[in-house]
């Protein structure tokens, strides 16, 4: 009789496959140039924004769900399968915040608290070498502020929104920006982009970015790589898709599954 492959490899081949369909609706989209340079007068000058002409098909963010759900969910298989089979009805894979093994910090809000209950319940009757994997995977930060995008965290967040109250919110935003422009005696300006907003790590510029020209432009063009960001949070703003998603299955495989796999049950396969 052939051996069963784990429901948790199962998924992240899946979320694989959605993955690939993800970036062909993406480059099918980009492909049709879908931006331009919009000029508005405004406090006697002119003012130039980036603007795109079409929006991401809404296919794309019921993929984008697919892909984050079975990533989120296979990491929930994981984790019951490193549990004794009475207790793996009601865990979930965790992912809150380095020390959320701590004791609890007088005058700490409620979720937080309920984090920390959470944690000691799920993994009460994981082995210590898990454990101490379990751990390193929580999502660092400083204080109160989350101080970087961490795959695990925002793939928690994705998976949730859309569980619970929409499809994930995707927005247009355009990659290696160059501006374009030319002066009245006919001079040819290419510069980088400059938004008003530095673009950092994985961030992305939304639509309606101003571009900021040279004086008195005859002309005004941009080009650059149209792409899909997909919001993980309001404060956080969003994140290239499908790179995050890509950063999470090379996780979920590499910094999840391939060290915990030694420690699952035996029997917890399916």
């Amino acid at each position: 009789m052939a051996s069963l492959v784990p429901s948790y490899i199962v998924k992240a081949d899946r979320a694989e496959k959605h993955l690939q369909d993800l970036r062909a609706a993406i480059n099918a989209w980009a492909n049709t140039h879908p931006y331009e340079v919009r000029t508005t007068h405004y406090r006697k000058r002119n003012a130039y924004h980036l603007r795109f002409t079409s929006s991401p098909p809404p296919e794309i963010s019921a993929i984008a769900a697919d892909v984050a759900y079975n990533l989120r969910s296979g990491l929930d298989h994981l984790m019951a399968a490193l549990v004794p089979a009475a207790e793996r009805s009601g865990v979930y894979f965790p992912i809150y915040f380095q020390g959320v093994w701590e004791d609890l910090v007088p005058g700490e809000d409620k979720e937080r608290t309920k984090e920390r209950g959470r944690w000691n319940s799920d993994t009460t009757k994981v082995r210590p070498e898990a454990l101490a994997i379990l751990k390193s995977l929580q999502p660092p930060e400083y204080g109160r502020k989350r101080v970087q995008i961490n795959t695990f965290r925002a793939l928690n967040l994705i998976s949730n929104k859309d569980r619970h109250q929409r499809l994930p919110l995707v927005f247009s935003s355009l990659r290696g920006i160059r501006l374009i422009s030319k002066d009245a005696q006919g001079n040819r300006y290419i510069g980088p982009t400059d938004t008003g907003e530095p673009v950092e790590d994985m961030k992305v510029a939304k639509d309606g970015a101003e571009l900021i020209y040279p004086p008195h432009p005859e002309e005004v063009h941009v080009t650059g790589a149209p792409v899909i960001a997909i919001e993980i949070s309001p404060e956080e703003g969003g994140v290239e898709i499908p790179y995050i998603f890509e950063l999470a299955l090379r996780a979920y495989r590499e910094r999840a599954v391939g060290p915990l796999a030694p420690y699952v049950h035996r029997g917890a396969t399916d």
